[in-house]
């Protein structure tokens, strides 16, 4: 029935996805790369400018937590955790200031 189809489904996706990972994984070991798949590159490069931008970052990190979520195997949560709030440490170095923000990634645990 349509149980067992998606089941089969299921186990088909996680198959597929264990086999992207360990490859991109074997890939990063390969290339030497600290984080797995091919080097990073600018995603919208300007071809008319002279200037080349390394993707060498040295920029430094914060983490933000929301209150734990609970999923189960392929379930979507995309929902709104609406302000969270930043480390005070980085709240006091750039009270005032301007603070560029270069990247974001989202981590689930």
């Amino acid at each position: 029935g349509s149980t067992n189809t998606f089941r089969l489904f299921a186990l088909i996706l996680g198959v597929m996805a264990f086999l992207v990972v360990a490859g991109a994984t074997l890939l990063g070991v390969v290339a030497g790369n600290l984080v797995p798949g091919p080097p990073p590159t600018i995603a919208n490069p300007n071809p008319l400018s002279a200037k080349r931008y390394s993707t060498e970052y040295t920029a430094e990190f914060f983490d933000v937590y929301s209150l734990p979520i609970r999923t189960r195997y392929a379930e979507v949560h995309w929902t709104s955790h609406g302000n969270l709030p930043l480390p005070e440490a980085i709240v006091e170095r750039f009270r005032g200031k301007t603070m560029a923000v270069v990247g974001y990634e989202v981590d689930q645990v």
